[in-house]
C-alpha cells in the first residue's frame, strides 16, 4: 500500500495532519488496493482550494457563455452531424449474434475460474473482470463510442441460437406483457442490488460468491426476456440496457436506423446531442438514472474520514465492512434520495421562475439526461486510480485463469506497481486528471442542459430562468466531486 507524498509547505497545518493520520491508518490496515471493494485507498491530499474554484468557476462561465450566444447558433450546433458509416440491417444482426455469443462464452470461462480459480480476487480474473474491466472500463468506453451493449450483452446470441435450434419465437415475441405502470422498476432494484454489492456488501470480490451472482444475475434476465420479451425487457427492466443506453447518448458517435431499410447509419455529432433529443423520461426512469450518480458519489463519499467519523468509527481503527453494512445501506439511499429531490426542486423552481409550472414533468424528464454526463464523469475520475492499479492486475490474474500453473500474457508472479503515486508530481498529474474529467463531465451537463430548456421554453429569458436553480447546483456538485477526490479517506 502506497500513500502519495506531499511536500509539508504545501498544504497547512491541519491538512499535515490529516496526511499522517492517513498514513498510519493505512499502514496499520496493511490490505491491497483492488477495484473498489478493498478497505485499502490512496490519499490525494494536495492544495485544492485553487482547483475547486477553478473547476467550479469553469462551470459557471459555460453556462453564462452559453446564454450571452444566440439560441439559433447553440441550436443549429445542435442539429450538425457528419455520416461516418452505414451497416446493413443483416449485418448488423449477424455480428450482434456473434459477438453476443462469443460474450456468453468468455463469461461462462470467468465463472468457471471464479469457481476453480484462484482464492485471492487479486490473481482470480472474474472479480477484476467485472468490476474493473465492465463496470469501468466497458462504462467509460461505451460513452466514446456509443452504446455497443446490444451488441456485447450475453443474452441477444443465445436466444437467436435457441431459437434457431428450436424453430420457435423465444425471446423474440413475449408470453405475457411486462405492465407499463411499473416503468423501469425492475431496472431500479437490480441496479441498487449491483451497487449495493459493490460498496456495502462484505465480500463483494470473493470469486466463488462473485461466480454464484454473476450466473443468478444471468439466469433471472434470461427468464425475464423469455417471458416478457427480448426487447421489452431490455428497454426497461435488464439494469446495463437501460444504463448503457443512456451512457452510449453521451458518444459523439450517434447511431440511427433508416426508416426505408432498417439499416444503422453512424454519424458524428457534438458530444450529448443523441441523449438530449430523447423523449422525457418518467418518475421511474429519472430515479434509475439518479441512483447511478447516487451510487458513484456515495462511494467516494462512504470512505472519507468525515462519514466515518460520523458514524463513530476512527478511520484509524477502521472494523472492517461488517461495522458499517447498516449505515452505508441507509447512507446509500439517503444519498439517491438527496439527490431526487434536489433535483426535482431545481426544476421546478426554473419553471416557477420560467412562469411555465405546466412543463415541469416534460422538463424534469428531459433535463434528467444533463446528469448523465456527471454521473460519467464521477465514475471515470473516482475509479481512476483503481483502473491504473488493476489494470496491471488483471494481465496478472489472466496469465493464469484457472490456477493451473499457466503464463499465456508473461505476467504470471509479476507485482502491480503503484510508484506513480509516490511523488508529488505523479499525484498532481493524476489530480489534475480527475479534476479535468469532472469539469469536463459538468460542462457537457451544462451544455445539455441549456440545449434542452432551450427546446422546451423557446430562447431568450425564458429558457435562462429555467435554468437558474440547475445550474448553481452543477456548480456545487463540481466542487463536491473535486472535495471527495482530495479529502482524506481510507
Amino acid at each position: 500500500m502506497t500513500i502519495s507524498k506531499c511536500r509539508s509547505d504545501s498544504v497547512p497545518a491541519s491538512g499535515v495532519y490529516l496526511a499522517l493520520a492517513s498514513c498510519l491508518a493505512l499502514a496499520v490496515s496493511g490490505g491491497r488496493a483492488f477495484a473498489h471493494s478493498s478497505e485499502g485507498g490512496f490519499v490525494l491530499l494536495l492544495p485544492t482550494d485553487q482547483y475547486l474554484a477553478g473547476a467550479a468557476i469553469a462551470v459557471a462561465a459555460t453556462f453564462f457563455l452559453l446564454v450571452a450566444l444566440p439560441g439559433r447558433l447553440t441550436a443549429r450546433l445542435g442539429r450538425t452531424s457528419l455520416p461516418v458509416a452505414r451497416i446493413s440491417r443483416t449485418a448488423a444482426r449477424r455480428i450482434a449474434i456473434v459477438t453476443s455469443s462469443a460474450s456468453f462464452m468468455i463469461l461462462g470461462l470467468l465463472v468457471l475460474a471464479g469457481h476453480i480459480g484462484e482464492r485471492d480476487p487479486l490473481e482470480n480474473p472474474l472479480p477484476i473482470a467485472v468490476w474493473t474491466l465492465f463496470w469501468v472500463v466497458l462504462t467509460l468506453f461505451q460513452a466514446v463510442f456509443g452504446n455497443l451493449w446490444p451488441a456485447l450483452n450475453p443474452w441477444t446470441g443465445p436466444l437467436a441460437i435457441l431459437r434457431r435450434l428450436t424453430g420457435s419465437s423465444l425471446g423474440a415475441m413475449a408470453l405475457l406483457p411486462l405492465p407499463r405502470r411499473i416503468g423501469s422498476s425492475i431496472a431500479i432494484l437490480q441496479f441498487a442490488w449491483f451497487a449495493w454489492s459493490e460498496l456495502i456488501s462484505l465480500a463483494p470480490s470473493d470469486p466463488g460468491e462473485l461466480a454464484t451472482k454473476v450466473v443468478l444475475y444471468w439466469l433471472v434476465n434470461a427468464a425475464g426476456m423469455l417471458v416478457f420479451g427480448e426487447r421489452e425487457w431490455a428497454d426497461r427492466a435488464e439494469p446495463f440496457s437501460v444504463y448503457f443506453r443512456l451512457v452510449g447518448g453521451l458518444s459523439p458517435l450517434v447511431s440511427s436506423k433508416d426508416p426505408r431499410d432498417g439499416a444503422l447509419k453512424i454519424a458524428l455529432a457534438w458530444p450529448g446531442t443523441a441523449l438530449a433529443a430523447r423523449p422525457p423520461l418518467d418518475r421511474s426512469g429519472i430515479v434509475f438514472l439518479v441512483l447511478a450518480l447516487g451510487a458513484s458519489t456515495f462511494d467516494g463519499l462512504s470512505r472519507t474520514f468525515l462519514w466515518l467519523g460520523l458514524n463513530g468509527i476512527n478511520p484509524l481503527e477502521f472494523p472492517g465492512r461488517s461495522a458499517v453494512i447498516l449505515s452505508g445501506t441507509i447512507g446509500l439511499a439517503v444519498t439517491t434520495v438527496t439527490l431526487f429531490v434536489a433535483f426535482e426542486a431545481a426544476v421546478a423552481f426554473g419553471c416557477r421562475l420560467a412562469g411555465r409550472t405546466d412543463l415541469f414533468r416534460t422538463a424534469s424528464g428531459r433535463l434528467a439526461y444533463s446528469l448523465t454526463p456527471i454521473a460519467i464523469a464521477f465514475h471515470g475520475s473516482h475509479h481512476l486510480v483503481g483502473f491504473l492499479v488493476d489494470g496491471q492486475q488483471a494481465l496478472i490474474a489472466f496469465s493464469d485463469p484457472f490456477a493451473l500453473g499457466w503464463d499465456l500474457l508473461g505476467w504470471r508472479g509479476a507485482y502491480a506497481t503503484t510508484s506513480f503515486l509516490n511523488t508529488l508530481s505523479g499525484t498532481t498529474a493524476l489530480f489534475n486528471t480527475q479534476t479535468a474529467i469532472i469539469v469536463a463531465g459538468h460542462v457537457v451537463g451544462i451544455v445539455m442542459a441549456h440545449a434542452i430548456a432551450g427546446d422546451i421554453f423557446g430562447t431568450g429569458k425564458t429558457a435562462t430562468r429555467s435554468q437558474l436553480m440547475l445550474a448553481p447546483m452543477m456548480v456545487f456538485y463540481t466542487a463536491f466531486g473535486l472535495w471527495l477526490l482530495a479529502t482524506p479517506h481510507i
